[in-house]
């Protein structure tokens, strides 16, 4: 009688997908739709193309390279993978730690960004659609420019605008740049 459930778990583990990091949190979320029990969260794994959300918690993703990419609440996230791993934000916000080996990507409503290894800094998508990175350090970002790793570009509609803010250290004083990143070919909302 357990030996053909036994035998549909096995086949099942077999083939699933590979892990490509972990999932911690201590509080509501859901992986692919499913609400994950706060007692298995600990180290849940994550394969490509996995949507995580969050609700009122935060959760943080682990890759094996070292990388931490914190979830703030109210999030909405996929993770796909070709010659690095993509953190695509559709919603919310993300803080990450590079180490220095890493080529994370984190590309928000098409925009990618491209962290610095040796860094620390954050995304977020605004009310109005708007992109923001921040990052700590002397290190710069790269925002706006080319299309996301993976094919995990969203399309874009009309134009967006990307604010970059560096923060150089306590002393230093931030630097803010607003870009207007347009789709080539497309037209501005206002353009007739």
């Amino acid at each position: 009688m357990f030996r053909p459930l036994l035998l549909v778990c096995v086949i099942v583990f077999a083939l699933s997908a590979q892990p490509v990091a972990t999932l911690t949190t201590g509080g509501y979320v859901k992986v692919n739709g499913t609400v994950i029990p706060t007692t298995a969260a600990p180290n849940w794994p994550l394969a490509a193309s996995d949507e995580i959300v969050t609700a009122e918690d935060v959760a943080v993703i682990t890759f094996p390279d070292g990388v931490r990419v914190t979830l703030a609440k109210s999030t909405r996230v996929t993770l796909r993978v070709c010659d690095r791993c993509v953190v695509q934000l559709y919603v919310g916000a993300v803080t990450y730690k590079m180490p220095v080996s890493s080529k994370l990507q984190v590309c928000a409503l098409g925009h990618p960004i491209k962290p610095a290894p040796e860094t620390e800094g954050s995304v977020s998508i605004g009310a109005n659609g708007e992109v923001f990175v921040q990052v700590v350090g002397q290190a710069q970002v790269e925002a706006g420019k080319g299309q996301c790793a993976c094919e995990a570009g969203a399309p874009w509609l009309g134009s967006h605008k990307t604010a970059v803010v560096i923060i150089a250290g306590a002393a230093a004083a931030a630097t803010v740049a607003a870009i207007a990143v347009t789709r080539p070919g497309a037209r501005s909302p206002s353009t007739p």
